[in-house]
């Protein structure tokens, strides 16, 4: 590979990473308009973390390969170039790691390269089990909320199997509900018979979002039914000036799953299987 060719291909490969970068800032603006400016940037990066991390150290290593091929007057250009690449990588791992929390090999980055597995495993199980078990109930019951948001069907691969074989194993009566709108929802959460609830979906800990169809905000629910248990099985970002629906309708002595930050499938489906051995008791127990 000649020290031009090398040069031509990390610069193109950056250059993707970069368009990758502006088009979920772009896109953050009109499809997140309910989180504040940098959850709604990062919320939309974190969802390509694995292909812009792959990009940006494939760009690293070409890079690095021209300048181990290059020792003449060009090798001080290539030099920089990879300085300033590795300060840029860990300005990455800083913000995504450290600051939000979100490891990019517990999420993002194992996500990238398993989830195309994951999705053909498990989505069509999820959705036979969903569609087998909605049904109207006038008994205390479970409820699992499925908050779809688009056409994604990524959703139907957080571990429903697992919930469904832990109801039925300890004779639950339980029910999925599947919410296309924050009145959906809403209804749902309001209904006396759910005492309780397991909510999936795209939000932040305010709140459930359904994309173009609106926001159901948890603060207009402080007057619904108590719940004996409340998991919040979708990021939990902006806590620090939201409360989550916990922290409105969850009694005294119930049990909650709420951890802050972002959540992906794979966290889902472990904190289930980790919450399932400890009961439910498993706030404080089954972080990620």
């Amino acid at each position: 590979m000649t020290i031009g060719l090398s040069m031509v291909i990390s610069f193109l490969i950056q250059l993707i990473t970069l368009i990758l970068f502006c088009v979920a800032i772009y896109i953050s603006f009109f499809y997140l308009p309910n989180l504040t400016y940098g959850n709604r940037v990062l919320s939309l990066l974190s969802m390509n973390m694995g292909l812009i991390v792959i990009l940006h150290y494939t760009g690293i290593l070409v890079s690095l390969s021209s300048f181990l091929e290059g020792i003449d007057k060009n090798a001080g250009i290539f030099g920089i170039l990879i300085f300033g690449l590795i300060v840029e990588s860990l300005v990455f791992w800083y913000i995504y790691s450290s600051k939000l929390n979100v490891a990019i090999h517990d999420c993002r980055f194992f996500r990238f390269i398993s989830g195309f597995i994951s999705d053909i495993k498990y989505r069509e199980i999820g959705k036979k089990i969903v569609n087998e078990n909605q049904k109207v109930i006038a008994e205390p019951h479970s409820g699992v909320i499925i908050a779809l948001r688009g056409k994604s069907e990524s959703i139907y691969c957080e571990g429903f199997e697992l919930l469904k074989q832990y109801f039925e194993e300890n004779n639950i009566l339980f029910n999925f509900y599947v919410c296309r709108t924050p009145e959906d929802a809403k209804t749902v959460i309001e209904n006396d018979k759910v005492e309780k609830i397991w909510i999936f979906g795209h939000g932040y800990i305010g709140g459930l979002d359904f994309g173009e169809n609106g926001v159901l905000k948890y603060g207009d629910l402080k007057n619904a039914p108590k719940k004996d248990f409340i998991g919040q099985f979708h990021c939990n970002t902006e806590a620090k000036i939201c409360n989550s629906l916990a922290d409105f309708i969850l009694k005294p002595n119930g049990k909650k799953f709420v951890h802050e930050g972002f959540r992906c499938v794979r966290m889902n489906r472990e904190a289930i299987e980790c919450c399932i051995k400890r009961n439910w008791d498993c706030d404080n127990a089954c972080d990620r």
